[in-house]
């Protein structure tokens, strides 16, 4: 054999030995190598044959195994080409830029010089640096100028991706954003799994460059198209990596819901596994499947910042189930959790525990809810009193606090504590808590009332409720006629949290509704893509077709942001509006008893109650003092207060 064969096969052996790991199969590599031995056979001592050895490695481990025909090839002289780089192979997805091993061809005869430098035919080549086991790249394949006008083998990467191979691997984003979209709009003729490939890896470009939504929007094409798309399952630790930086992680549970759990395995015990498990538990949910989803949120690792969250969410599954003890085995989780260093520091955790809190209190309320068959009286006061407990512990200063302290009132008043009661509604019904909307509270202090057979009491609560809410009521339904579109909807949101929206009561409830976490994070997602839209024109790439299509990706993300807030919005004022109605009907009700009892005393010639109404008292108890309310309500006072009733009913 030739000496320029024996060096082929010495380098053959040596890069099987470190590419071992990404090896194709044992026949396809012998095939390739006994083609690669050939060729330099049939050029003689020519030193350009391991070039090609390199180039033929690379061809297959892109094309999955199958070897491709090596193309003819014309020798060219040293002087007629310029030095070129190598070019890597499709790199694996990494956070961090890979590091490109330089490689230089064994010395050979005259005939053609090495095409990584111009040296003299006497001159001894330094041997080349040895590939270890960490490098990142897997080969490199030299790229001969002429190339550059030819088409691509059909398995081979072009010159223009491998340009932009060469780009990425360097971790020079910037220059590689701009070949990728090229490779993409078919300009290489590369085969349609590297255009694939390059799509995952333009959007990983776009994500390390900070614009993180038009980089979702790729890779929520790439899930859409399931597993016909070749990076499909590629794209999942790029998803995870977007739902960790995402203002609003809801926003991505469509995509995560076209991949399934098993798909997951293979980042089990990474930040982005951590993600995509819940978002893809919440898909469950989303879907019905209450089983699965219960089971995939129990799964949430301890100390990640989507254990807290997934855990409540558990909980919230087990409702729908109608699984008590494991809801509340679930909520209790979180609210032992936060403050500890199994929380995860989700930003979350405070707003989560008392919502868990909450929740408890619900499951117990409705355990103990009067009327089911056989229920054990004894039960039920245990029941109320855990959901009493659960409620106090929310503290009543905070976003959650008055909703907390109306529920337990409902309680109170099953317990037959109806001066707690009372005083929970003169508390809720203070200036202080006009934008808090509780009409149920009237309900509840007329229904009081009544049962005590004061009904002139009870009628001052009726004309109380539609004093306040009839023409909140009006405003509200005006609102929600005028939202004809989503657009209409996230122009109100926009302006009531911009404080330009309506005033006087309407306003404050309303800025008090769109406060929700959810509705804010959706707002924040628009405004995160508007900053995105903005950077479009100071990007490296905008003089080039990427900024065309970055823009067009950023137009539709946009519009389905402001569609999502926009229908939460819609949803919120339809549930005031609903609300009011409701609780409307109910007070309206309690009128129609007071008159049937007065027609009813009339008709029995009875005495409609068995003294004439006096005011009730009211006080604030904070411990050993007791406080006389005057009409000034103070701020430390209004969980206290209590309004001592008692019954003149005549039976």
């Amino acid at each position: 054999m030739s000496g320029g064969m024996h060096d082929d096969d010495a380098m053959l052996r040596e890069l099987i030995e470190v590419l071992r790991g990404a090896a194709p199969e044992g026949e396809a590599l012998a095939a390739l190598r006994a083609e690669v031995v050939a060729g330099a056979s049939r050029r003689g001592r020519g030193g350009s044959g391991g070039a090609w050895v390199i180039a033929g490695i690379v061809a297959l481990l892109v094309s999955g195994g199958e070897v491709a025909a090596a193309p003819a090839r014309e020798v060219v002289r040293a002087r007629d080409v310029e030095p070129t780089s190598a070019v890597a192979p499709e790199p694996a997805i990494v956070d961090e830029a890979p590091v490109v091993v330089p490689h230089e061809e064994p010395a050979g005869t005259p005939v053609a010089a090495p095409p990584r430098a111009r040296r003299r035919a006497r001159v001894e080549v330094a041997p080349e640096p040895a590939l270890t086991d960490d490098a990142w790249l897997t080969a490199l394949a030299s790229v001969p100028a002429s190339a550059k006008s030819s088409p691509a083998p059909s398995d081979a990467p072009s010159t223009l991706y491998a340009d932009a191979l060469r780009a990425y691997a360097a971790g020079r984003c910037d220059d590689a954003t701009p070949i990728l979209q090229r490779v993409i709009e078919g300009e290489s003729e590369d085969a349609p799994a590297a255009i694939e490939r390059a799509e995952l890896l333009l959007a990983e470009c776009l994500f390390r460059s900070g614009f993180v939504q038009s980089s979702f929007a790729m890779v929520d094409a790439i899930a859409r198209r399931g597993e016909v798309h070749t990076q499909h399952d590629e794209a999942l630790d790029l998803l995870g990596r977007i739902a960790q930086r995402a203002p609003d992680p809801d926003a991505l549970v469509e995509t995560v819901s076209h991949y399934s759990e098993d798909r997951l395995v293979r980042l089990e015990g990474t930040p982005s596994h951590d993600a995509l498990l819940h978002l893809l538990a919440r898909a469950r949910y989303v879907a019905g499947d209450f089983d699965a989803a219960a089971r995939l949120f129990a799964r949430a690792r301890v100390g990640t910042r989507w254990y807290v969250p997934s855990r409540y969410w558990e909980g919230v599954t087990h409702v729908r189930r109608r699984r008590a003890q494991p809801a509340t085995r679930a909520f209790q989780a979180v609210i032992d959790a936060v403050g500890t260093d199994r929380d995860g520091g989700s930003g979350e955790r405070e707003h989560l525990r008392d919502l868990a809190r909450i929740a408890i209190a619900r499951v117990a309320y409705t355990a103990a809810t009067p009327g089911r068959e056989g229920a054990d009286p004894a039960r039920q006061t245990v029941l109320l009193e855990r959901a009493l407990e659960a409620w106090q512990r929310v503290d009543f200063g905070s976003a959650y606090g008055p909703d907390a302290f109306f529920e337990e009132s409902w309680a109170l008043y099953l317990l037959g504590e109806h001066p707690r009661a009372l005083g929970h509604v003169h508390g809720l019904l203070s200036p202080q808590l006009e934008d808090r909307v509780h009409p149920e509270a009237l309900v509840l202090r007329a229904t009081i009332y009544f049962e005590h057979c004061r009904y002139e009491a009870a009628e001052r609560s009726v004309a109380d409720f539609h004093a306040r809410y009839d023409a909140l009521l009006e405003g509200i339904a005006a609102q929600e006629r005028g939202l004809d579109d989503a657009d209409a909807a996230y122009a109100l949101l926009d302006a009531v949290r911009s404080e330009r929206g309506p005033s006087g009561v309407l306003g404050r409830v309303l800025r008090a509704s769109f406060a929700d976490r959810a509705i804010a994070r959706q707002l924040v997602l628009v405004r995160s893509i508007d900053a995105e839209i903005a950077r479009v024109d100071r990007a490296s790439f905008a003089s080039t077709s990427v900024a065309q299509h970055v823009a067009q990706e950023l137009a539709i993300q946009r519009s389905l942001a402001v569609t999502r807030a926009g229908e939460s919005v819609r949803a919120r004022i339809a549930r005031l509006a609903d609300e009011l109605r409701a609780r409307a009907n109910e007070i309206d009700t309690v009128q129609l008893e007071i008159e049937t009892a007065r027609r009813r005393a009339l008709e029995e010639n009875v005495p409609l109650t068995r003294e004439p109404e006096r005011p009730t008292s009211i006080v604030a108890v904070q411990g050993d003092q007791i406080w006389p309310f005057d009409g000034e309500y103070w701020d430390d006072e209004l969980p206290y207060y209590r309004e001592h009733v008692t019954s003149i009913c005549t039976r």
